[in-house]
């Protein structure tokens, strides 16, 4: 589970990307830019991804695309469908080469680079320092979800919403229970704070925090406070 979820895996690329590419070894010259920040794409938005940007600009308008699958989605089949480009409709392959060129002139009139790595495209502020941010939109097919608009000048930032805190229990071969968990947005709004921008660092490199999950790792954990309300 810790692995899988901080893969930042791009579903939608996975089912659609290769049609995608095929179709841009015949379109014209104009998109090329484009295409060739796709075909070097890994389809992850991990931080050192080059091209998640594309996909991100190219599907906000191909999703709306009518007759766009290949295979529609079937309610008996619902893990295998929808699935491929149906690129042999004309009217669906122009679509989807106004979409590509959509993407690639939104990107350059804002002047973020069409291979640039995802970090520097989607980040955080803190305190002046840019933060990358693995993840991406969910719409875009993303599990590990992050949304941002795109300002111009500057990239995908602020993070509006997304993955908040995480928490992931699991066991050991031997049986010994291991609690990681993260507050990707950090847990100070103050930007003098020492926990105003940490849990957003280690966020940013895939790292998680070891928690103190059963009661005699609670007890001894040397920074435990005991508040006691009453009535």
């Amino acid at each position: 589970m810790l692995i899988k979820l901080y893969s930042q895996r791009n579903y939608g690329a996975e089912l659609l990307l290769d049609d995608l590419l095929g179709y841009c070894d015949d379109v014209e010259s104009d998109v090329a830019g484009a295409c060739n920040a796709l075909k070097g794409w890994d389809r992850r938005q991990n931080i050192d991804s080059r091209g998640a940007q594309v996909w991100t600009e190219f599907w906000r308008n191909a999703r709306k695309i009518d007759g766009l699958y290949r295979v529609p989605f079937d309610v008996k089949n619902p893990v295998n469908t929808p699935r491929g480009i149906a690129l042999g409709d004309e009217a669906v392959k122009e679509s989807v080469y106004q979409a590509l060129k959509t993407a690639q002139k939104t990107l350059e009139e804002a002047g973020i680079g069409l291979d640039s790595p995802w970090g520097d495209v989607q980040f955080a502020e803190r305190n002046g320092q840019r933060i990358p941010i693995p993840g991406g939109q969910g719409w875009a097919g993303m599990f590990s979800m992050i949304k941002a608009d795109l300002v111009k000048g500057k990239g995908y930032t602020p993070i509006i919403h997304g993955n908040s805190y995480i928490q992931v229990i699991s066991w050991d071969k031997e049986g010994q229970l291991d609690a990681k968990g993260i507050l990707t947005y950090s847990q100070s709004q103050e930007a003098d704070s020492p926990h105003y921008s940490d849990q957003t660092e280690l966020y940013s490199q895939g790292k998680w925090l070891s928690f103190p999950f059963t009661e005699k790792e609670i007890t001894s954990d040397p920074n435990l406070t005991v508040v006691r309300l009453t009535e």
